[in-house]
């Protein structure tokens, strides 16, 4: 993982209805954090090939992207590919024939699932597997209150339903990481959410979850968590992180936090 000269740090923040995406830009702010790199700036997922600010080094994790055709960063921005995703579906799919010559300059690329990896690798692209850096977050030993059920059964139409009957939970506070339109675009209200979210996951007596962004940080900080996605075994992105997801977690967990703190950058 080779850097350029400069010394400037950067992290991804997305304008999406997802404040997954959120915890996405706090789990890599958390990663720097931990080599000891405090300041960074902040640049638009989706306006990569438009940045036109000082030369920075850039995290590239999470999920790539709603308009591929702004992929290629500027020539600004060099890009250290850790947690790195893309989307199987071809309208959203980064690796593809014209971006290869572009992964192959940053090669070895470090990939948050299997699936991710192996189609690099079906590309001549030299590849590895590292997990989501939210399982980065530090462990929570302290005292622990609340119960939350997090995206079960909402009025988000990209997560499956599942067969759960929330009359037996009416203690619980649901919540839900769909943003509302009016503050897509504000970081600093998206960052303060994710703040939020954050605690009560970490504090937390018990969640109940389909959401991989709050499951991953569950599970990091020590809380007590239960994944109920259906779709644990097909979908691409939980490829690599089937144990962790499920209640065998604690060895995979350790691996995996283990070799993310060993990488260099």
């Amino acid at each position: 993982m080779s850097l350029n000269k400069t010394k400037q740090y950067a992290v991804m923040w997305a304008s999406s209805d997802n404040i997954g995406d959120d915890i996405q830009t706090k789990a890599a702010i958390n990663f720097l954090s931990k080599k000891g790199i405090s300041e960074y700036s902040f640049i638009n997922r989706e306006e990569l090939c438009n940045y036109q600010g000082p030369p920075v080094n850039l995290i590239m994790n999470g999920w790539f992207m709603t308009d591929p055709s702004k992929f290629l960063p500027s020539k600004n921005i060099h890009p250290i590919f850790i947690s790195f995703h893309s989307d199987p579906r071809p309208q959203y799919s980064v690796v593809n024939k014209k971006n290869i010559s572009f992964f192959k300059r940053f090669e070895p690329i470090g990939c948050r699932d299997e699936h991710t990896v192996m189609t690099l690798s079906s590309f001549g692209v030299e590849s590895y597997f590292t997990g989501c850096l939210t399982t980065l977050f530090d462990e929570y030993k302290g005292k622990r209150k609340g119960k939350f059920l997090v995206d079960i059964n909402g009025n988000c139409p990209y997560i499956p339903r599942v067969e759960f009957d929330k009359s037996k939970f009416k203690e619980w506070q649901e919540i839900y990481h769909l943003l509302d339109n009016k503050h897509k675009f504000n970081l600093e209200y998206r960052l303060n959410l994710a703040d939020k979210l954050l605690e009560k996951y970490r504090t937390a007596e018990e969640v109940i979850t389909s959401r991989l962004h709050c499951m991953l940080p569950c599970r990091a900080m020590g809380t007590k968590s239960l994944f109920v996605n259906p779709n644990l075994k097909t979908d691409s992105r939980f490829g690599g992180m089937e144990k962790i997801l499920s209640s065998d977690f604690k060895d995979s967990l350790a691996k995996i936090k283990s070799n993310l703190m060993n990488l260099n950058i």
